[in-house]
């Protein structure tokens, strides 16, 4: 049987092999195929599931908290909202724009509405005390946004602390390098 069997190379380098997830019955999926960990999970559907209403800080909480339980010690990469483009979420507000796909979306959004941003990110970090949480910012163009983000990750580990909750681990962060812009500069 494939599944129990580590991946590796020909020449014995051992391989990582993740599955991509946006529900909890793609976490199942993955367990069952002894996938080694979640490499991309798209945030987003817990969005669109009423995208009349934003889901609470305490329902993305719980849906992470799940997630990362599942998973266990195994790596789970959290990819932060990304709507917009072909992801339409009426209760974000995003307008119909003429280039979606490069318009106002994901981190542009979220940077631009820090207190959608900031629920997301709180729920996050409480969740990451269940499991080996990752953040993957996605649509980065340029090094400001990364830093504007991970100003407000640490912001929000503040506010946390401050209320006498965890200490939390620190997530690791990383970004998707998916525009021409992000491309260049790497």
């Amino acid at each position: 049987n494939w599944r129990d069997k580590q991946a590796c190379t020909a020449d014995g380098v051992v391989v990582s092999l993740t599955a991509n997830a946006g529900v909890l019955a793609d976490v199942d999926a993955a367990l069952e195929y002894n996938a080694d960990g979640i490499g991309l999970f798209r945030t987003e559907f817990l969005f669109m599931e009423n995208p009349q209403r934003l889901p609470n800080e305490q329902e993305q909480f719980e849906a992470y908290k799940t997630v990362l339980t599942r998973m266990g010690s195994k790596p789970v990469v959290f990819r932060t909202l990304d709507a917009g483009g072909d992801k339409h979420i009426d209760a974000l507000g995003i307008p119909k724009e003429e280039n979606p796909f490069l318009g106002w979306r994901a981190i542009r959004y979220c940077l631009k509405t820090p207190e959608v941003f900031r629920v997301q990110l709180r729920a996050l970090v409480r969740a990451s005390m269940f499991g080996n949480a990752m953040i993957m910012l996605p649509m980065i163009s340029c090094e400001r946004e990364v830093v504007q983000a991970k100003k407000l990750l640490s912001s929000v580990y503040e506010e946390l602390e401050s209320r006498g909750e965890g200490p939390f681990p620190r997530i690791p962060v990383g970004i998707m390098i998916e525009t021409p812009a992000a491309a260049l500069t790497a």
